[in-house]
């Protein structure tokens, strides 16, 4: 689940609480969050919508959250997680819901945290990124909430956090005063910093904004620049992309191929990352700037900063426009129920 959440320092992945699940329809859901503005350290609106597998949007209530943006969103085990930021000081709040046709309002787990939450990914431990530079740990119950430094470079963000399958390794990218955001952790807990330079300061300091794990490698990118990694430790090998405002990146496992989506409203398409440095950009059709993807079940969806998403079905060559119901949110986050 990719998201961009901007250059730093304005800047925008006990089981008592489950709640009670109806099947949900067969084939790929997705669920989108954001807020209305980028800035995670002021009060905020939370969104959240869900798509059905006929396509249909539904927003879904975000009463419980408060007044705290969503950042991150995933899905494990028939729940729906999404991520809160923190204003003013306040604790943020894991929001929750159990699959449904549709899902019920969001649910509030507080933290106990004052951290602005990004990205969430489970694999044995939730890992949830912190744009104070932190990563949180959780076990799947949410019952305890622990922080950890990232040991990022200098005033660090982390935006973005996957696991390779078998939970050995964890890569968390970010943006911070030098261009090389990345850490790895073997338990999600420890964590080093790696020296995949992204970007040379002043560059606008943003390193990386998304990483996903796509089956043999973990894959990340930001602005020109794709970076590749089996392990997550150094060397990472760098690519080259065909566009300077790469933002997200997803992998559709089952059309086997990559699809990256730019702050100019484009996205590139390739089988194989060194085709995403020679493929012809094509446009969803926003105005405005594409923040995260997700890809399910042969659907690959973006949301954008002015509360629209777009579909492809047919490996990124066109995209359908879809309202969310959001009004002019800016989305933060994508996934699928896969």
């Amino acid at each position: 689940m990719g998201r961009f959440f901007g250059p730093t320092p304005n800047i925008i992945s006990g089981s008592g609480f489950f709640l009670g699940s109806a099947l949900p329809p067969s084939g790929p859901t997705f669920m989108v969050v954001g807020g209305n503005t980028t800035n995670p350290n002021t009060a905020n609106v939370p969104h959240a919508s869900w798509r059905d597998s006929l396509g249909v949007w539904h927003v879904i209530s975000t009463a419980a959250v408060g007044a705290r943006a969503l950042l991150g969103v995933t899905h494990v085990s028939g729940h729906w997680y999404a991520t809160s930021n923190a204003p003013g000081g306040l604790h943020s709040l894991i929001g929750i819901t159990a699959d449904g046709d549709p899902p019920s309002a969001l649910a509030a787990v507080p933290t106990g945290l004052t951290d602005p939450l990004s990205d969430i990914a489970y694999n044995a431990k939730f890992v949830i990124g912190s744009l104070f530079g932190n990563i949180i740990t959780a076990p799947l119950s949410l019952a305890s909430f622990a922080s950890n430094p990232s040991h990022g470079p200098g005033s660090y963000a982390v935006q973005g956090v996957a696991s390779n399958t078998g939970a050995t390794s964890y890569v968390c990218v970010g943006s911070g005063s030098t261009g090389t955001g990345l850490c790895e952790s073997a338990d999600g807990i420890t964590w080093a910093n790696q020296s995949a330079l992204f970007s040379s300061p002043p560059d606008s300091q943003v390193v990386s904004n998304t990483v996903i794990w796509d089956g043999t490698q973990f894959v990340s990118v930001s602005g020109a620049v794709v970076a590749t990694s089996t392990n997550g430790l150094d060397p990472w090998t760098l690519h080259a992309l065909n566009t300077t405002t790469a933002t997200c990146i997803s992998w559709d496992a089952v059309n086997g191929f990559y699809i990256v989506g730019d702050a100019a409203g484009s996205t590139l398409t390739s089988n194989f990352i060194s085709g995403l440095a020679t493929v012809t950009p094509v446009a969803t059709g926003t105005s405005g700037s594409l923040r995260c993807v997700a890809s399910a079940g042969g659907v690959s969806i973006f949301g954008d900063d002015q509360g629209n998403v777009f579909s492809t079905l047919n490996v990124g060559t066109t995209f359908t426009l879809e309202n969310p119901g959001l009004g002019a949110a800016v989305l933060n986050s994508l996934s699928g129920n896969n």
